[in-house]
């Protein structure tokens, strides 16, 4: 039996507090979690395949289940992010790392923005019955795939050029009131800020008109922000580092 000072030590990674500023509540959180998943032996890989199937009943639920359990696709979405920081740390401790875990990490990923966005159109759809919701949905599908794509496609260019990522990095400034706003914005305007008003919208409003501005919205903010990616990417050849 691993003591809980023992898995926290042996498990944190170097960019502790970086990591902190990117997943404030979650990378709090999930060395509970990973004391547990340590202590049941679960193997890194493992606890992928846990956060994969986590993050995979949001969408399944909205799909499917009567619009008063739409709720449950926001919790399963932050369990998913807090397992998806588990399996890390469950690396870190035994000291065990798989290119198919990392590999598995980013296709999980690309398939699970889409997947949320599309689902919440799809739920729109059954609420309103209004088909112009499954035409939204393709936006999101699109906009959810780039935006990780954007990045991802970047890092495959580099490895195919023999060129280090670190050779490209730039990093973010840890301090300051105009990297608070500029943070707190980019997490309003990006994917996590579409499911917490997508959140608020089902539990208070649910109204027509304001859950189709949401997502109309939300595509065209996303395309901003997949567009600036995709620029400096290209121009400047600088790709942001997350510590």
């Amino acid at each position: 039996m691993h003591t809980f000072s023992e898995v926290r030590l042996k498990s944190q990674r170097a960019n502790y507090n970086a990591n902190s500023q990117l997943h404030f509540f979650s990378s709090r959180v999930s060395i509970y979690f990973t004391y547990i998943f340590v202590n049941l032996g679960l193997s890194a890989n493992m606890v992928t395949g846990i956060f994969f199937l986590v993050g995979l009943i949001g969408p399944l639920c909205l799909f499917f289940l009567d619009p008063i359990y739409a709720p449950i696709f926001y919790v399963t979405w932050r369990l998913h992010i807090i397992f998806d920081i588990c399996d890390g740390e469950v690396a870190r401790f035994f000291q065990k790392f798989s290119l198919n875990g990392v590999y598995w990490d980013y296709m999980i990923h690309s398939l699970l923005y889409p997947l949320y966005g599309i689902a919440i159109c799809v739920h729109q759809y059954k609420v309103t019955n209004n088909h112009r919701f499954l035409y939204l949905a393709i936006g999101m599908g699109i906009t959810g795939n780039l935006l990780n794509a954007v990045k991802n496609n970047y890092s495959r260019a580099l490895f195919e050029k023999n060129i280090p990522k670190s050779d490209t990095e730039i990093r973010k400034k840890k301090s300051g009131l105009k990297h608070f706003f500029f943070t707190s914005a980019s997490a309003l305007l990006g994917f996590e800020g579409f499911l917490l008003v997508s959140l608020v919208n089902m539990l208070f409003l649910n109204s027509e008109m304001i859950s189709f501005s949401i997502l109309l919205f939300y595509i065209f903010s996303h395309s901003l922000i997949i567009s600036a990616k995709f620029l400096s990417l290209s121009v400047k050849g600088q790709y942001q580092a997350r510590s």
